[in-house]
Parts: C-alpha cells; structure tokens; sequence
C-alpha cells in the first residue's frame, strides 16, 4: 500500500472514475445520471479517490449515511493494483469518515455470487446478514411520467396520491 493517497473526489477525478467503475463493474450504466453526482449532491455522502505515488487513479470508494445506518459503495479498485492494499485503504477511509458522522453500523451489498470479495470484507468484520434485498429502478426526473397509482395495486387498501413539484 506504499504510496497510496485517499482524498476526496475532485471534478478532475470524473473521467478516470466513471472508465474505472465500467471496467470494474460489469454491470454499471450510468443510466440514470452519472453516480457520481450522487455521492456530491448530498450532505451525507462522499466519494474518495486513491491514487498511487505516479498519481494514477487506483481506486474509489462511496460512504454515505441516510441518517440510520452508513452505507459502502463502489468500492473499485484498477485491476493492475488489486492485493495490494487498495481497497483496504478505501474501506477503511470510509468506515473513518462514517464514524465521524455517529454512524454506528456500515452496510454494503454485494453479489451473492462475488466469493473473492465476500471474503475480502469478512476479514474485515463484515458479516452476512439475514436479510432480503429488493430493489426497483425508477424514471429519472426528464423521461415520460410514472403510471399513476391505483387503489387496485396489490396489498392495497386505499390509495390517495399527491404529487409536488421537485425543484
């Protein structure tokens, strides 16, 4: 881990992030908006960077907390540069600035099918927990309205339905 620097991300860094996130995960779009506005439009969330002693990218990583629980994602690291300490330098810098802000308990998710990295967060205390993920994409705020809900949407009783402008 020589060498390695985290710092958080600078508008300089984009680039180089969003090649490195396509390389490392083979399911990444960034159909919704570049993620990594994410990680800077809220107050409770941040993106680092590590770069090596050349001052090449050599990974990332993005802590947020939604007030209840920290979260970890895309945790990347250059594949010429995996085992040797960058990802544990990311984690850690992230789990630091997490406990900074009271958060007393970090998840993250990763795929169930993922053993090499499964077992890379088990040695760092992080457990599997018996829990269901469930997930839905919606519309960004430019494409076509969503379907309106109805009251015969399943499990429901009675639906009443206000929509707000978003600024």
């Amino acid at each position: 881990m020589s060498g390695i620097v985290v710092r958080a991300f600078a508008e300089g860094d984009r680039a180089e992030v969003l090649a490195l996130w396509t390389t490392a995960f083979d399911n990444y779009t960034d159909a919704h908006g570049p993620q990594i506005d994410v990680g800077l439009r809220h107050p409770d969330a941040a993106l680092f960077v590590a770069r090596d002693e050349t001052g090449a990218l050599a990974g990332t990583a993005m802590a947020g907390s939604d007030g209840h629980r920290g979260w970890l994602h895309y945790v990347a690291t250059d594949a010429a540069r995996r085992r040797a300490g960058v990802a544990l330098a990311l984690v850690r810098h992230g789990e630091t600035w997490l406990a900074t802000r009271g958060v007393s308990k970090i998840n993250l998710q990763i795929r169930g099918d993922n053993l090499a990295v499964r077992a890379f967060y088990e040695k760092l205390g992080y457990r599997a927990e018996d829990r269901l993920s469930m997930g839905k994409r919606i519309a960004p705020p430019d494409a076509a309205p969503l379907a309106p809900v109805t009251a015969d949407e399943p499990g429901c009783l009675s639906v009443t339905v206000v929509f707000l402008e978003m600024a």
